[in-house]
């Protein structure tokens, strides 16, 4: 008979193993598109070949998205969804956060953390020389509207996200940890498969509130819905702001981080959850 502590680890190794699954998507659709670019474009010249891996990364970002949508998506539906519709315990989303307050509390506090984490991104690129020149690659293709960028980054990328670290990793872990484990440690894996040094660190306090609004409302759409409030605001913000956003939005920061606390304080919804037996949509 397996110990807890025992029982803990081997929920942390296929914790580990959906975090890499989720990685090894990414991994095979850039392989993909690798070859794709080997066999269209002579690898000789290696400006041609850039010039195409940059025109085809928002493509293979979107491929790569939907694809990890729809398998973690079915995955969470079946696996969890459907299960407790036919054991009676499922609880639909519209009770848990449509309400004025609870949807207030978590656009305001996302856009807090988003703007404190464009912050913190460019003073990390400001004092690092790779990651910093990655990330800003990675920002300059992304933050043009596009259709497609929208589609892919705005709608997709946050499903993909909440359905295998909010949803499938959640699952996984609400009944052997805690309030804090079930928070920390999928927030940590989710910065860590952002594999750049400047997403890591300032992707973390986004990653522990869109942890935190799935634990507390027992749903995985709020925190689906921090991504997606988060993406939006980025792409609006990198389009208006080309050079980065201005410090002045440290007021802004602050005002909506005081309103978050106030509309905190105001929600109904801080129960206990120490014993979460639903997490339904």
């Amino acid at each position: 008979m397996e110990t807890k502590t025992e029982n803990k680890v081997k929920i942390l190794f296929e914790v580990v193993g959906i975090a890499l699954l989720y990685l090894f998507i990414q991994l095979a659709v850039t392989i993909a598109f690798t070859l794709v670019i080997m066999l269209t474009v002579s690898t000789a010249d290696k400006g041609a070949v850039l010039n195409k891996a940059t025109e085809l990364q928002p493509v293979m970002v979107l491929i790569s998205n939907l694809i990890i949508t729809i398998v973690f998506g079915i995955w969470y539906y079946l696996g969890y969804v459907r299960k407790n519709k036919l054991e009676g315990t499922y609880e639909p989303w519209q009770k848990k956060i449509c309400d004025a307050k609870s949807i207030a509390f978590i656009v305001i506090t996302t856009l807090a953390i988003g703007l404190l984490d464009g912050q913190i991104a460019d003073f990390v690129v400001r004092i690092t020389h790779g990651g910093g020149d990655l990330y800003s690659q990675i920002a300059s293709v992304f933050h043009e509207v596009t259709l497609m960028n929208i589609i892919s980054m705005v709608l997709l990328a946050p499903m993909a996200t909440a359905f295998a670290f909010s949803g499938i990793i959640f699952q996984k872990m609400k009944k052997s940890f805690g309030m804090a484990g079930c928070i920390i440690i999928p927030a940590i894996l989710l910065a860590i498969s952002m594999l750049n040094p400047v997403q890591m660190i300032y992707g973390i306090p986004l990653d522990l509130f869109m942890m935190f609004v799935s634990y507390k409302y027992n749903s995985v759409l709020p925190g689906m819905l921090v991504m997606i409030i988060n993406n939006a605001g980025a792409t609006i913000l990198g389009a208006i702001f080309s050079n980065g956003v201005p410090p002045a939005v440290g007021v802004f920061i602050v005002v909506f981080f005081v309103l978050s606390i106030f509309l905190y304080r105001k929600l109904p919804l801080y129960r206990d959850t120490k014993d979460i037996h639903t997490h339904n949509e």
